[in-house]
C-alpha cells in the first residue's frame, strides 16, 4: 500500500484508555506498544500481533465516523524476537508491526479508530487512542531495538522519503561509518554538478559487493531526493575493477550516474549523500557541487560517461541524459532583451528576410557579403546576422562594421546574450525578420550565381501549398552535399545499440554532381536547414523550430515534420544550386566523444516524436 496525500493538520482526539483485548474465539493476542502523532501530520502505530494457529493476513483501520482509504496509511511487517522468546514461537514469525499513517486521512472530529487484524478465521478490533505527540527519535529507537534488520531497514527508507526534516536532524546520531555499514561498501562521486538549481547529474563508481545497499538519496538541508539505487545507469569501469581486485568481477560494472531532482541554491558547494542497508544502517559522505560555468563543458560532462554500445542506452537517454540536459536548458535566460544593430539602410518592404546564425567563425560573414553586394535581390532583402556566441560578441561587431564599410550592403545583427543553439539562432532570427519570407542560412553556404532569392521565392509563389522548399547543395569540389532528405533505420543489433532509431540520409551525398539526375522541383519529405524558404506565418504556427535539440542536430528534419504534418508540402529545387563549405568526408562512427553523442541523444528524441511518421513516408515510397 501507497501513502496518500499529505493533508492539512489532523485533530487530534482525546486520550482515552488503550486496550488491547481480542476476541477469544479467534485466539489472537496483539499489542500496541506505541501510539503518537509526529509533526502534527502523522499518526504513528507501532505494536505486535499474534495467531497461534492461523497468519495474519492484514492490518488495517477502521473508524466509526467515516470509511478510510487504504492509500491513507502503510504497513510495515516485520520479526520481533522479544515478542517471539517471550511467547516461546519460531523469532522469523512477522509478529511486529508499524503504520505511519495521514492524520487527516484517518481522523475526523469525534471519531474512534480501531485497528483491524484480519486471520484466516475471522477479524480482531483494538481500540487505538492517540498518546502524545513525539519526535521520530522514540519510533526509530524502538524498531533498531526490536524488530529484525529487514524491518528496520524498510522503516528507515520509509521515514527518509516522509520525515525528511526530522531525518537530518537525526541522521548524524544514526550515523555509521561507510566502511561499516556493509561487507565491502565503497562510493566514490567524481563529478556532481547543480543543474539550474532544480537537479544534481553525478557520476563515479560503486562498489557493493554482497548487495547490502538498498537505499541511497540526495540530502540538501530538508530536502531528500527519491531513493535513486533501483535508477543508476551503470558502465564499466575497467580502473575500479583493477583498484579493488578480490572485491569485484572482472564483468561488472561499477561506474554510475544518474540525474537527480533536487531544490538546491545556486553555488552550494556541498550536499550529504545517505545509504541505506538491509540490515538498517545509514551512512552519510559529503559531496562537492559543481557550478556550470559553460553549458557546453557541462553537456561533455553529462554524455562522457554514455556507452554507445550498452544494450541499455535507451534507458539512459530517457532516465537521465534527457531530464538532465532540458533541465539545461533553463540555466541560459531565454527573456533577455536583443541587442539589434542596423549597418545601412534596411528595406522597409523586403521581399524576404534572409537569417544567418553565426557561431564560432564570423568570418563568412566577409564572404557572403562579397557574394551578395552585387546581387539585384540584395537591393530588397531584410539580412540577418543572429550572433549565437556570447565569447565573440565584441570582436563580430568590430568586424561587422569593417564588412559593412567594404561592401555597403545593408544588413542587420541580432544577439540574443546566450548561445541558444541552432533553432533558438534561427528562433530569435524570425521574430526580428520583417518580411513575411524567410530563408533560413548557414553561414558557410556561397552562392556563385545570383538571382537564387528570387528564384526560390517565385517557386514558392507558384508551388501548390508550399510549406519548406530548398535548394541542391555542393561542396566546393562539385560534389553532392545534399539534394533533399531521406530517413534510414538502425536494425535491430549490431555493435551499437541503435535499435529501431531512426536517423537522416543524404542521398548521392558525396557523388560527382554530373553524376546525378537533376529532377526539377519535386516535392521530398525534408530539407536541410542549411537553406530552406519557409513563410513565417507557416513557421510560427507549428511553433518554429524545436529548441530541445541540443546545439543543432536534427531540428530542421522536425521542423519540416511538422510543417508537413500541418498539411503542407515540402519541396527540392533541385536545380537552384549553392554551395555548402561543410566537410566533404565524415566517417559518422569513428567519432565516439561527446559530440556524437549527442548527436545520438538528438537523433534519439527525434525518433520517439517522429518514428511513426517516419515509417509512414518510407512505406508510401
Amino acid at each position: 500500500m501507497e501513502m496518500g496525500q499529505i493533508l492539512s493538520i489532523g485533530r487530534q482526539k482525546p486520550n482515552r484508555t488503550l486496550r488491547s483485548e481480542a476476541k477469544p474465539e479467534h485466539d489472537v493476542k496483539a499489542s500496541i506498544d506505541y501510539c503518537a502523532s509526529l509533526m502534527g501530520r502523522y499518526l504513528i502505530i507501532t505494536g505486535w500481533a499474534y495467531h497461534p494457529n492461523e497468519e495474519i493476513k492484514a492490518y488495517r483501520l477502521d473508524s466509526n465516523k467515516h470509511a478510510i482509504s487504504e492509500s491513507a496509511y502503510t504497513v510495515l511487517r516485520g520479526q520481533r524476537k522479544d515478542v517471539a522468546d517471550h511467547l516461546g514461537v519460531k523469532s522469523d514469525a512477522l509478529l511486529g508491526f508499524s503504520i505511519i499513517a495521514t492524520m487527516d486521512g484517518v481522523l475526523s472530529e469525534e471519531s474512534e479508530l480501531s485497528l483491524i487484524i484480519d486471520s484466516s478465521s475471522g477479524r480482531t478490533a483494538i481500540d487505538v487512542s492517540l498518546q502524545k505527540e513525539t519526535s521520530l527519535r522514540p519510533l526509530l529507537d524502538l524498531h533498531m531495538r526490536s524488530f529484525d534488520p529487514k524491518s528496520k531497514s524498510a522503516l528507515l527508507n520509509q521515514c527518509i522519503s516522509l520525515f525528511k526534516g526530522e531525518i537530518v536532524d537525526l541522521s548524524e546520531s544514526l550515523n555509521t561509518p561507510l566502511e561499516s555499514i556493509g561487507a565491502f561498501v565503497r562510493i566514490q562521486i567524481e563529478k556532481a554538478i547543480n543543474i539550474s538549481n532544480a537537479g544534481v547529474f553525478l557520476y563515479g563508481w560503486l562498489i557493493d559487493s554482497e548487495s547490502d545497499l538498498d537505499g541511497i538519496y540526495l540530502q540538501h538541508e530538508s530536502e531528500i531526493s527519491n531513493n535513486i539505487l533501483e535508477s543508476l545507469y551503470t558502465f564499466s569501469r575497467d580502473d575500479v575493477i583493477r583498484a579493488f581486485e578480490g572485491h569485484t568481477k572482472v564483468n561488472g560494472k561499477y561506474g554510475i550516474l544518474c540525474y537527480v531532482p533536487l531544490d538546491i541554491e545556486s553555488g552550494q558547494p556541498k550536499i550529504n549523500m545517505m545509504l541505506t542497508t538491509k540490515r538498517g544502517k545509514l551512512a552519510t559522505i559529503g559531496i562537492n557541487i559543481s557550478s556550470i560555468t559553460s553549458t557546453t563543458e557541462t553537456i561533455e560532462h553529462i554524455l562522457v560517461n554514455v556507452d554507445l554500445k550498452d544494450r541499455n542506452l535507451f534507458d539512459c537517454l530517457e532516465s537521465h541524459i534527457h531530464p538532465a540536459l532540458q533541465m539545461l536548458r533553463q540555466y541560459e535566460p531565454t527573456d533577455w532583451r536583443a541587442e539589434v544593430i542596423s549597418y545601412g539602410d534596411i528595406p522597409d518592404a523586403p521581399e524576404c528576410s534572409v537569417i544567418v546564425p553565426i557561431y564560432g567563425r564570423y568570418d563568412f560573414v566577409l564572404y557572403q557579403n562579397s557574394q551578395f553586394f552585387n546581387d539585384p535581390d540584395f537591393s530588397n532583402v531584410d539580412l540577418i546576422y543572429v550572433l549565437d556566441d556570447p565569447s565573440i560578441r565584441d570582436e563580430f561587431y568590430r568586424y561587422c562594421e569593417s564588412v559593412h564599410q567594404t561592401f555597403r550592403l545593408p544588413f542587420r545583427t541580432v544577439y540574443a546574450g546566450n548561445n541558444r543553439g541552432f533553432a533558438g539562432a534561427n528562433n530569435v532570427g524570425v521574430d526580428h525578420a520583417i518580411a513575411d519570407r524567410v530563408i533560413l542560412l548557414n553561414s558557410d553556404i556561397i552562392p556563385d550565381t545570383p538571382l537564387w532569392v528570387s528564384k526560390m521565392l517565385k517557386a514558392y509563389n507558384e508551388l501548390d501549398n508550399p510549406g519548406i522548399i530548398g535548394a541542391r547543395l555542393l561542396f566546393e569540389d562539385n560534389t553532392v552535399q545534399h539534394a533533399g532528405l531521406a530517413y534510414m533505420q538502425f536494425p535491430q543489433g549490431g555493435e551499437f545499440h541503435f535499435n529501431g532509431m531512426w536517423w537522416i540520409d543524404h542521398p548521392s551525398k558525396g557523388l560527382p554532381q554530373s553524376m546525378v539526375e537533376t529532377r526539377g522541383t519535386t516535392s521530398v519529405p525534408a530539407v536541410t536547414g542549411a537553406c530552406m524558404l519557409v513563410a513565417k506565418s507557416i513557421y510560427n504556427e507549428v511553433g518554429g523550430m524545436d529548441e530541445s535539440y541540443i546545439l543543432g542536430d536534427f531540428e530542421d528534419s522536425d521542423l519540416c515534420l511538422k510543417i508537413n504534418n500541418a498539411g503542407y508540402t515540402n519541396y527540392l529545387l533541385d536545380d537552384l544550386i549553392l554551395f555548402h563549405l561543410e566537410r566533404q568526408s565524415q566517417n559518422l562512427f569513428a567519432e565516439t566523444g561527446w559530440k556524437f553523442k549527442l548527436t545520438v541523444y538528438n537523433g534519439w528524441q527525434h525518433s520517439k516524436r517522429w518514428g511513426q511518421k517516419i515509417a509512414e513516408i518510407n512505406a508510401a515510397g
